[in-house]
C-alpha cells in the first residue's frame, strides 16, 4: 500500500514540475506600425468584399476595426482568425 502512495506522490511531483517548466511564456505587444498595417489590411478586405462600406464610412462618426480575432474555449477548442 505504501508503495502505491509513494508512486502517486512521485507522479504528482512530476506533473507539478512539468507544469512549472511549461508555464506561461512572456508576451510582447504588437508595435503601432504592425497594428496600423493589420487595420489597413482589414479595411481593404472589407471594402473589397462590401463596396457599400465606403458609402457608409462617409456618414459614419467612427469605425471600430478588429484586425485579428482570437476565440477560445474552456474545455476544448480554440481558433484564431487573421486577415490574410
Amino acid at each position: 500500500m505504501f508503495k502505491y502512495i509513494r508512486l502517486l506522490g512521485v507522479f504528482f511531483v512530476m506533473v507539478f514540475a512539468g507544469a512549472i517548466i511549461m508555464g506561461p511564456q512572456p508576451v510582447t505587444a504588437a508595435t503601432a506600425t504592425e497594428i496600423d498595417s493589420d487595420v489597413n489590411l482589414a479595411l481593404q478586405k472589407l471594402y473589397d468584399r462590401t463596396p457599400a462600406a465606403r458609402e457608409i464610412l462617409k456618414v459614419a462618426k467612427g469605425i471600430l476595426v478588429f484586425p485579428s480575432i482570437v476565440k477560445g474555449s474552456f474545455i476544448i477548442g480554440g481558433q484564431m482568425e487573421r486577415v490574410p
